[in-house]
């Protein structure tokens, strides 16, 4: 009896451990592709040369081919469900931060 206690309860705090907000590699992937497709026009493609995930934040360097464009390389991160898309010299190029701040309200 002690030992089905001690097994649900460790599996109960291994539930409640993860935070809502957490963000899967496949999900973060998804959410910079889509901003990087809203960021630019005509794009062809958009490949992937790098994920890394570090506790809630995600980041990924997409190369995004555009049509009469040369293949520009971005970065993309990802952090609480929100994606931000920032330039080899870390200018920002696009963010879901204001559509994200609007839907709370």
């Amino acid at each position: 009896m002690k030992t089905t206690m001690i097994i649900a309860g460790l599996i109960l705090a291994s539930i409640i451990s993860v935070p809502a907000s957490a963000t899967s590699k496949g999900e973060a992937l998804t959410l910079c592709k889509l901003e990087a497709q809203n960021a630019f026009e005509d794009v062809t493609g958009i490949r992937t040369s790098k994920i890394k995930s570090r506790s809630n934040t995600t980041h990924v360097k997409l190369r995004v081919s555009r049509e009469n464009a040369e293949t520009q390389t971005v970065n993309c991160t990802v952090e609480n469900d929100i994606a931000s898309l920032t330039n080899i010299q870390g200018d920002v190029i696009a963010s879901d931060n204001a559509v994200a701040a609007s839907d709370s309200e």
